[in-house]
């Protein structure tokens, strides 16, 4: 595959920002704010991949460089982390966080001595006698961390709110130390502020050996306050959705913090796994117990959800799904469902109920596939429940079943999305029309098929079960023929299958 088709396969996305609603104080953080940003997009870059300098160096093509860059390394992203420039072997699977020799096996059996080896907040080395050993992240990216540390302090003394001052103080603090809880509480206090910045290391899914350790991430964000105000309302039913999940009491007995709530934002910066991944919803804290205290808040990314359903979710409805239903994939509906799988990461437990510790730890490099399918089905089965209370009408809970089959055909190739076709399909949610080649929605059929896998899903988590999340993936993450096919076909129209974003200078 030449690198102009490669480079072929991104939209090139300039996110609009409104500035308006930003005092003078708030502005005058922005490019204090993209500096801390930045920061973390260099720790990542380590954590990924290692040195970039060097990677960068040895070519001079341009275009070479530029995707180099999009994918935070000499893999592509889009392509099964296939190797892009001659040389290169096969992506570790635990990126730069571990020895590329290591085995999970190596590392839980030193880690029955050791329990930092598998901390979110450690880098895994090896000593000069060849053992393992933990590096916290604070002093590995000692450089990163205390620059942005310093950005964020400097934002910190220029702005007037309180909420806000405390939580870039407090996040500059956690840097240091790799203790994030205390700002995560920081950050659930703020209520007020129009802009916002998540920071520091989130999301573990780039650790695809073992599931643990974070990845630095950046996003910087402005409230809309109109959208915002519109949507708080589902936050006040986080409880009876969590009472109405299709399990045993045993599975939902952690009560969701009362403190929930739900913000639409629009994306201005993006750096580290945030721009590798562009994000269109958060769910944040992840510390169980900041959770189980207050709750989470729900962030919808109003500008990156609408590039990516314009240029992603648009073009591949367009040809794969039924003529009579591709009006019913809307923006709006598309909307409801991300929305829907962001509040539903605060459902179900975070302990399993046999005894094995955090779902987290029991379902070790599971636990992010596991998660994300439980949030997808969770939504729907909200959206769902509130179509029968009346809050929700026919045609928009159609609309929402089919713009999320037009999503799980986008992701066609991940193991979250074929579970679900794959499910979907053996149970008659959705048919394929063999003559022309396009998908339907069984209406009909797709509430039962949303309710087993969901109650499959949270018994796993529940239970710690490992075996039978591998089980599941191992059973249903293949794609069929006719799947392939139709991928191939979408393909060869050359439409883009992923946004990247022009970002601002600061």
């Amino acid at each position: 595959m030449h690198i102009e088709e490669r480079l072929a396969q991104y939209a090139r996305v300039h996110l609009t920002v409104d500035f308006s609603p930003l005092n003078d104080r708030e502005r005058a953080i922005i490019p204090l704010l993209i500096e801390a940003a930045r920061a973390m997009d260099d720790a990542f870059w380590i954590q990924i991949y290692g040195d970039q300098v060097p990677l960068l160096a040895a070519t001079t093509d341009p275009h070479v460089r530029h995707y180099i860059q999009l994918n935070y390394g000499p893999w592509d992203a889009l392509r099964e982390n296939e190797p892009f420039i001659a040389s290169v072997g096969a992506k570790p699977l635990g990126a730069n966080f571990y020895p590329p020799d290591m085995t999970t096996q190596e590392l839980e059996v030193s880690a029955a001595i050791h329990r930092n080896l598998t901390s979110r907040y450690t880098m895994v080395r090896r000593d000069t006698h060849g053992s393992l050993v933990a590096i916290p992240y604070h002093q590995f990216f000692l450089t990163q961390v205390q620059l942005a540390a310093d950005k964020l302090r400097q934002a910190a003394e220029l702005i007037e709110q309180a909420s806000l001052k405390a939580f870039l103080t407090l996040r500059a603090d956690a840097l240091l130390t790799d203790e994030y809880r205390a700002s995560e509480f920081a950050w659930m206090d703020m209520k007020d502020n129009t802009i916002d910045i998540l920071i520091g290391p989130m999301e573990t899914s780039a650790d695809r050996l073992y599931g643990q350790k974070a990845a630095y991430a950046a996003t910087i964000l402005i409230k809309d306050q109109d959208w915002s105000q519109r949507l708080s309302r589902y936050t006040q039913l986080v409880s009876r959705f969590q009472d109405q999940l299709p399990v045993p009491a045993a599975y939902k007995s952690e009560q969701p913090g009362l403190a929930s709530d739900l913000y639409v934002y629009d994306v201005l910066y993006c750096a580290g796994y945030d721009n590798a991944s562009i994000p269109i919803g958060v769910s944040w804290p992840d510390d169980d117990e900041v959770r189980l205290q207050r709750g989470t808040r729900t962030v919808q990314l109003k500008n990156a959800m609408q590039a990516k359903f314009e240029k992603l979710v648009v073009p591949i409805a367009d040809l794969l799904i039924a003529s009579d239903q591709r009006p019913f994939v809307t923006f709006e509906a598309y909307f409801t469902f991300v929305m829907f799988h962001e509040i539903a990461h605060g459902l179900g437990i975070r302990r399993t109920i046999t005894g094995k510790g955090s779902v987290r730890d029991a379902l070790k490099d599971l636990d992010h596939m596991i998660e994300e399918t439980k949030a997808n089905l969770l939504s729907l089965a909200m959206i769902t429940d509130l179509k029968q209370t009346g809050d929700v009408s026919d045609a928009e809970l159609h609309a929402v079943y089919v713009s999320a089959l037009a999503h799980l055909l986008r992701l066609w190739d991940s193991r979250q999305a074929l579970v679900q076709l794959n499910v979907f399909k053996e149970m008659g949610a959705y048919s394929r029309d063999a003559g022309m080649k396009t998908y339907r929605v069984e209406i009909d059929r797709m509430q039962a098929a949303i309710s087993v896998l969901a109650e499959r899903l949270l018994r796993y988590q529940g239970d710690g079960n490992y075996a039978g999340a591998q089980e599941l993936i191992d059973r249903y993450g293949q794609p069929d023929d006719d799947l392939v096919a139709d991928i191939q076909r979408f393909d060869a129209t050359g439409h883009p299958i992923e946004i990247a974003l022009v970002q601002a200078s600061g």
